[in-house]
């Protein structure tokens, strides 16, 4: 079948959605089509399709011969992807391989019903003359028949189209997830209210009005039933929503990012040197209250960047330590020693503080808790139903890492209870708790919140096999009662361990096992009934968050809510007013905030208003948990900065996207090198337009001289006899600009910008003499590239001027010779990154270089830099790279031969690789030689085929090797520490960043900011503010770096013959 193609005035749709099926007869012609607009149009042509910029399609198009039949059927179907509907780039990400993969299941659905549809009509022909009309009216009836099913058909394919365009693996918004949560706890808190209320009812009117009291008991009894059809329905619709899956990849992902986060703060490279924290764990406390103090110190730790430095020996449940228990926190560092010792809070360089109790700590640092790592919170807010507990069930996780014999212990323990599942966990807390820290509560109270469970579950899921509980306690007279009291239940526990948890015996090994178990099998539940006054309870629940994307809602506590030892205010948010009714309760306005006392679970709860001070009790749901986001030093500083650049390089190498970057990559370098080869070598010399370029060429200078040439269309003329650097010129060192015009012949000249209108060959001054300056002197980038560089770089001109360097720097034979004995000698060839090559730098070694410029740049354009201010940052990648095993070693180039003798002495772990004798020639004395050339051509060299450079900006040396590094990189632009200035190009227009956020100014030289507002750089310094003149205002001053971002000048250069570009 031929789709007819629409004119060029037709319009098409964006294509992002299936949006149905259509079957036409008319024409003999059966079309799908999928778009997405007021107006569905099929024949949207492949032109059309191929240059949106937010799809990717794929035409199947299939014929069949119907036989002789009247009506033919044929299919074309177009099935086009959406991407990100705003911005994105037009390569699949994750989610988009999942809808790909269901939509060519789809499609293979829609191919098996149009089989179907075409044996329908096989074999149809109502116009047979030989047919009599009886015939004939059986016929009309089948083909009606048929045309039914076919439209069934047809519906059954548009409703799967219509479930296609779910969205898969993007995940849920914030806001459903936090009303989800909050219906279910207001339908909790309705019944507290409800039940307890109608159960003082009962009371008052039980022996006045027996009939009364009867029909409340049955009112609460259906009422009960009508909660949890709402409870479970809550529970049902987190399950098809179609969101469980993203709730457990979240879940996994935040805690993978934790846990690795804990791991590389507790294990530095080098312990002698690390920041420590000392903790020590025999606080004066039960086992559950020590746990919550070690985690208190990680969070310490954590906040401060130290490493934790725990002191157990001679713990009061396990002599010998922590570590013969759980594994050591660290796998490096458990040394407490340091150069220097002071404690809490110490300064910022004292190598050791030791961390008091939290009873005791002043000043008190804003991570405490029930603060959260602001960097995680959004994330938290929408995954899970208590952040705080979520974060502090992950430092336990990592804590409470069990040694292979503790491991088998919970085994055994395991086998041994016989422990299954349903089963709901019970803290029965008596001894030394009852009547000093809480209420005695009996076993029914207990048992009542367990048989709701099960009836709830029961109403969901139809009978359990068996109601079971594991019962922890440290009475094991509990234990006895409950499987007297409740034979309906198995009681799953060990009055031995109960036995070991009486306080006479508690510190002891067989109690620490003991406890272990317990705290293991109450968050391995499915449920957890206990009193929240209790410390185990509190680590158990905890806990149990590191097993399901979000436990906060599988609780009942008898008495407290939930709350940390020690922890600063918790706080909630009014959202609904209130009207006090009588002396006890308080009012609210929306928006106050409360700091919470406690819940009374009958509806209310009890506060401070923050706003009034006045105290009392207000509807629980007329609130809502505010969540303590707070920035945590990691996450703006050396551990998280650290972790977080090798996680986001470890995304780029396995987020499915490094062989398009890379293919992109190339075959863009292959089009700019095209296109300059074409430029420089025109069909007839003596014809061509001209551009001489002179004035001694140093190679920044000729780059602009090619741009120039590039962008007027002129064949680049070089002229380099008597080269300061090489008398016999550049052809002697590099390829010739051009292989059939190199020489300016008999042609005349005229100075740049030449006369308006007319042809001619034109000489070109030093930018700093311009005359009418051109639209596309840098910082401009051709238009062409710019909508494909913006894809894979961060840097746009950097890579446009590494193209036009790869162009220009492409060496003669004696050249390569001498880079590669260079390189063998220097033994340079050796992988030290350990990353592997890519096409575009297939060959090259990889290192980490450093360029120190002293000489004739110092006090005159550039500052002095110590050895020690270029090897922080050396030291910082390294401390990056050390969890991926590297070694440290340096590429050094220099103009001072002595650098090289300082780092040897001061940096005696790391291998430096570089010549004494290059630099000796790079000194003034000796620059303009021929020894000089190829010392700073192998610098460049070795500079450019770099894993990261650190040097200063205001070296042409440093930013020539930045640049060249772009052209053997995929993108390379972050890969750089300059120690002064900020990437410019001598001579640019000007360098242009726009803000991202909005900046209200605080004082102190900062300036406002607009999204959007148009700012020209001045500087960029190392504490997280750049100096920039904001184009709107004219204020000069302070700004965040975070809040500004490189602004692409994205200029129209002359296109190029499309003969030429057909090779692309």
């Amino acid at each position: 079948m031929v789709i007819e193609q629409p004119d060029n005035d037709y319009k098409c749709l964006q294509v992002s959605e299936w949006a149905g099926v259509e079957v036409i007869f008319g024409s003999a012609m059966l079309v799908f089509y999928f778009v997405e607009g007021d107006t569905h149009r099929p024949g949207c042509s492949q032109h059309h399709l191929m240059n949106h910029s937010s799809v990717r399609y794929e035409e199947v198009c299939s014929t069949a011969d119907m036989g002789p039949s009247s009506v033919d059927i044929s299919w074309c179907v177009a099935t086009v992807w959406p991407l990100y509907k705003a911005g994105h780039t037009q390569e699949p990400d994750a989610a988009t391989a999942q809808r790909l993969a269901r939509a060519f299941h789809d499609l293979e659905l829609l191919k098996r019903q149009n089989a179907e549809l075409r044996s329908l009509f096989t074999g149809i022909n109502i116009g047979d003359p030989s047919l009599r009309q009886e015939q004939k009216d059986a016929l009309y009836q089948d083909l009606q028949d048929k045309l039914r099913r076919a439209e069934d058909l047809l519906e059954r394919s548009q409703d799967i189209n219509k479930q296609s365009t779910v969205e898969v693996g993007e995940g849920p918004s914030e806001r459903y997830e936090r009303l989800r949560r909050r219906i279910s706890d207001n339908v909790q808190e309705l019944w507290y209210f409800v039940s307890v209320e109608m159960n003082k009812m009962h009371k008052q009117v039980l022996d006045t009005s027996p009939d009364l009291a009867t029909k409340l008991t049955r009112i609460l009894e259906e009422g009960v039933e009508h909660k949890r059809s709402l409870l479970v329905d809550l529970q049902s619709l987190a399950e098809v929503d179609g969101f469980a899956a993203w709730r457990e990849e979240e879940a996994n992902e935040l805690s993978d990012l934790v846990q690795r986060r804990l791991e590389y703060l507790q294990n530095p490279a080098d312990c002698s040197q690390a920041r420590k924290l000392t903790c020590n764990l025999n606080k004066g406390c039960g086992y559950g209250c020590q746990l919550h103090h070690v985690v208190y110190c990680l969070m310490v730790a954590y906040g401060t960047q130290r490493t934790l430095i725990l002191k157990s020996k001679g713990w009061r449940y396990h002599k010998t330590g922590w570590e013969e228990v759980f594994f050591p926190l660290s796998n490096t560092c458990t040394d407490p020693n340091g150069d220097s010792h002071s404690h809490w809070p110490g300064k910022t360089d004292t190598q050791v503080v030791d961390l008091p109790i939290i009873d005791s700590l002043s000043p008190r640092p804003p991570y405490l808790p029930l603060a959260v790592p602001a960097d995680l919170a959004p994330r938290l807010t929408r995954l899970h139903g208590d952040p705080i507990v979520w974060w502090v069930g992950q430092l336990l996780k990592y804590l409470l890492r069990p040694q292979e014999a503790t491991s088998n212990m919970l085994r055994d323990a395991g086998e041994k209870l016989q422990f299954k599942k349903p089963i709901v966990g019970v803290h029965v807390r008596r001894t030394d708790k009852v009547g000093t820290e809480a209420a005695f509560h009996q076993l029914e109270e207990y048992m009542l919140a367990v048989d709701e469970y099960f009836d709830q579950l029961e109403m969901k899921s139809g009978p359990v096999d068996q109601r079971r509980i594991f019962l922890a306690s440290d009475d094991p007279k509990v234990l006895a009662e409950a499987k007297t009291k409740y034979t309906n239940y198995e009681v799953i526990g060990d009055p031995v361990i109960a036995k070991s948890a009486a306080v006479h015996t508690r510190y002891s090994d067989v109690s620490l096992n003991g406890i272990i178990i317990d705290i293991h099998f109450l968050s391995m539940s499915d449920y957890l009934v206990c009193t929240f006054s209790s410390q185990v309870c509190r680590v158990a629940y905890e806990l149990m968050q590191t097993m399901y994307p979000d436990a906060a809602d599988l609780f009942r506590s008898l008495d407290d809510i939930y709350y940390y030892g020690g922890q600063s205010a918790h706080n909630r948010v009014a959202v609904l007013p209130h009207e006090s009714q009588d002396a006890r309760d308080m009012n609210l306005e929306v928006g106050d905030l409360v700091g919470v006392a406690g819940n009374h679970w009958d509806g209310f709860s009890k506060g401070k208003n923050l706003r009034t001070n006045r105290i009392g009790l207000y509807p629980s749901f007329k609130v809502v948990e505010k969540v303590e986001a707070v920035e945590f030093p990691t996450t703006h500083y050396e551990v998280l900065s650290r972790y977080l650049k090798n996680e986001l390089s470890v995304m780029g190498e396995i987020d499915g996207f490094s062989a398009w970057r890379e293919n992109e990559a190339i075959k863009l370098s292959d089009l700019v090198q095209r296109r300059l080869k074409f430029l420089q070598n025109p069909p007839s010399c003596d014809k061509a337009k001209k551009l001489k370029c002179g004035y001694g060429c140093q190679i920044h200078h000729l780059v602009y001289c090619m741009i120039i040439a590039y962008g007027t269309e002129h064949t680049l003329i070089l002229d380099s006899k008597e080269w300061s650097y090489h008398k016999g010129g550049w052809e002697e060192v590099f390829q010739p600009l051009s292989n059939n015009c190199t020489n300016k012949g008999d042609a005349h000249f005229t100075l740049w910008p030449g006369i308006d209108g007319e042809d001619q060959n034109l000489l070109l001054p030093f930018v700093d003499y311009l005359e009418s300056p051109p639209p596309y002197l840098p910082l401009a980038v051709p238009e062409d590239l710019v909508p494909r560089l913006l894809k894979f770089h961060g840097f746009p001109f950097i890579w446009w001027i590494g193209q036009i360097l790869k162009y220009l720097l492409q060496p003669q034979e004696t050249t390569q010779k001498l880079i590669d004995e260079a390189a063998n000698k220097l033994n340079f060839r050796k992988p030290i990154v350990g990353q592997k090559g890519n096409a575009l730098n297939a060959k090259s070694p990889f290192c980490y270089r450093v360029h120190i410029r002293r000489t004739d740049k110092i006090n005159r354009e550039a500052d002095f830099h110590s050895v020690e201010e270029y090897m922080q940052p050396v030291e910082e990648f390294y401390n990056t790279l050390e969890m991926r095993g590297k070694t440290k070693r340096i590429y050094l180039a220099t103009d001072d031969p002595e650098v090289f003798k300082e780092i040897k002495t001061k940096y005696p772990k790391y291998e430096v690789i570089g010549s004494p004798e290059m630099a000796k020639y790079t000194t003034l004395e000796s620059r303009y030689s021929d020894e000089s050339l190829n010392g700073i051509l192998l610098d460049i060299h070795f500079l450019s085929r770099s894993d990261y450079i650190v040097c200063t900006f205001s070296s042409q040396v440093g930013r020539l090797a930045y640049e060249i590094m772009q052209a053997y990189n995929v993108d390379a632009s972050e890969r750089y520490f300059s120690l002064d200035d900020v990437y410019y190009y001598g001579g640019q227009t000007h360098h242009y960043y726009e803000a991202v956020y909005p900046h209200k100014s605080s004082g102190d030289g900062e300036i406002d900011l607009n999204v959007d507002d148009v700012l020209n750089i001045n500087k960029h310094y190392f504490n997280g503010s750049s100096k920039v003149k904001n184009i709107r205002t004219g204020q000069e001053g302070l700004v965040p770096s975070f809040k500004i971002q490189e602004k692409t000048e994205s200029v129209l250069f002359p296109t190029y013959p499309e003969v030429f570009l057909d090779l692309d």
